[in-house]
């Protein structure tokens, strides 16, 4: 079932990237006056979104095989922690944007 869920999903993803990287000039025409950001940063959503798919299908395999204790930690308490941190780390200065889209993704595409 694992293997079968994430071929599905993987399969989905990339047409969706597809349909995303094929329309972008809408997306633009769309989103650039009212969201600028989002359209200077518009590629940094397919990792993201491919993160958070992986992230809750092997969570849902793990409820299956009765671990949701650790799949509760793992999202209610570490992932919050390290978000946390990248955003102090952002808001000291630390962090330029592009250092902190780059953990963030990291960060969902590992946890």
């Amino acid at each position: 079932m694992l293997a079968w869920a994430l071929v599905v999903s993987l399969v989905g993803f990339a047409a969706v990237t597809i349909l995303g990287v094929a329309f972008q000039d809408l997306v633009f025409k769309k989103y650039s006056e009212n969201s600028p950001l989002f359209v200077t940063y518009y590629y940094w959503v397919f990792p993201m979104g491919l993160g958070l798919t992986l992230f809750n299908i092997l969570e849902a395999f793990a409820w299956n095989l009765h671990k949701s204790v650790f799949t509760s930690f793992l999202k209610e308490v570490e992932w919050r922690l390290l978000v946390t941190i990248i955003i102090v780390l952002f808001f000291s200065i630390l962090f330029p944007i592009l250092t902190y889209l780059l953990s963030y993704t990291l960060l969902l595409t590992w946890a």
